[in-house]
């Protein structure tokens, strides 16, 4: 599995423009939100989750687990499929990666101590491979993504046939575990990652984050899609016994969860216009065609700063930053002073007289010769 992982986040690394992967660490905003919701607010859900229900221990402390867990490389895949903004999900995916050594035990820390008053105890060999594997795979897919620009159409089918045979693989590896556990099981593991795609939209259409739809839709699938293969490697050190079978099904089954949940909401953020393949092509043709290469390209600065700094130093409201963001990744007519996005394309009439004359000017009341200048 290792493997099959290391080149499904390679085909995903190199299929991005490495100009746009890094215009998402330039203007922050997207990960920022993104990492919150990650970090924040999900682990917090799982929390409400387990005190609410009065979940027990072997079902509770692997369900913080997995919400605590950094975020799983399968959403750079999801994004990439239904052309959600890919190089936000993978520059989403290398901060997630690298702060994880920290969040996670900090959350575990204070939500299971809170919860159960337990200490988790971490295996930091089974959390360090996958995170090697991860950010080893980035780097090297957007050097190749870089130096082989011509073939990053094929980077993309390869690292899309590897998450299909991880499905396959995560499918027979986990069928069965997590079957006749009770209802409350299933609503409890499921909850958190229904509830982080729903409450993290709300989160990242705020206007001041100037988020455009393909980048929301990128965070809503990074802050509920987590490494479960983490947490299920924490819980086999943690439960033995029977405690230990079903310790384990929670990550899988919230693994089943998740990838069911992303499917659902690409599809559907797909039909309504927040990734970048149009609502009206078929379904597959977003599937097999890259439509990222045609953000890259429209992923420029205004006016030589970045949507941070606008908000930052000009006081920007939510609406002006949306509207700088919309016109960094949509833009029509750009004025060559300002960077000011035209509204209006078509050049004013020229006419004779001051504005001060055209301001006087009475309604002409022939509708063959109108009046287009002159003092009165």
């Amino acid at each position: 599995p290792d493997s099959l992982l290391f080149c499904l986040v390679w085909g995903m690394a190199a299929s991005v423009d490495s100009q746009h992967f890094r215009s998402k660490f330039e203007n922050r905003s997207g990960i920022l939100v993104g990492l919150g919701c990650q970090f924040l607010l999900l682990p917090l859900l799982g929390f409400l989750v387990v005190k609410v229900m009065q979940l027990p221990s072997k079902v509770g402390i692997p369900l913080l687990l997995v919400v605590s867990s950094p975020g799983g490389s399968y959403s750079n895949w999801w994004c990439s499929l239904f052309n959600a903004d890919l190089a936000l999900s993978v520059a989403m995916t290398v901060a997630s990666t690298s702060i994880s050594s920290g969040m996670l035990p900090l959350n575990c820390f204070i939500y299971v101590e809170g919860a159960y008053g337990q200490k988790v105890h971490i295996e930091w060999q089974g959390f360090f491979i996958p995170v090697a594997v991860v950010i080893v795979a980035i780097v090297l897919g957007v050097v190749c993504g870089r130096k082989l620009p011509q073939y990053r159409d094929g980077f993309q089918i390869l690292g899309n046939i590897s998450g299909i045979l991880l499905i396959v693989f995560s499918f027979f590896v986990s069928h069965g575990t997590w079957r006749h556990r009770g209802l409350g099981f299933y609503i409890a593991v499921a909850l958190p990652c229904l509830l982080g795609l729903l409450v993290s939209a709300v989160v990242a259409s705020y206007p001041r984050f100037g988020l455009t739809k393909p980048e929301r839709t990128a965070v809503c699938i990074e802050c509920c899609y987590q490494n479960v293969g983490i947490a299920q490697a924490i819980a086999l050190t943690m439960f033995h016994g029977d405690d230990k079978a079903i310790a384990v099904s929670v990550p899988l089954y919230y693994g089943f969860v998740e990838a069911l949940a992303c499917a659902t909401f690409s599809l559907a953020s797909w039909k309504l216009g927040f990734t970048f393949a149009p609502p009206t092509d078929p379904l597959w043709a977003i599937l097999v065609r890259n439509y990222q290469d045609g953000a890259s390209g429209r992923s420029t600065s205004v006016a030589d700063r970045s949507l941070g700094d606008s908000l930052l130093f000009n006081g920007a409201n939510g609406s002006d930053a949306a509207s700088i963001k919309e016109s960094q990744e949509y833009p029509s007519l750009v004025m060559p002073d300002s960077g000011v996005g035209v509204t209006n394309p078509l050049p004013e009439p020229a006419v004779s007289g001051s504005r001060g004359d055209l301001a006087r000017m009475e309604p002409t009341t022939s509708m063959d010769e109108p009046v287009v200048g002159g003092s009165q």
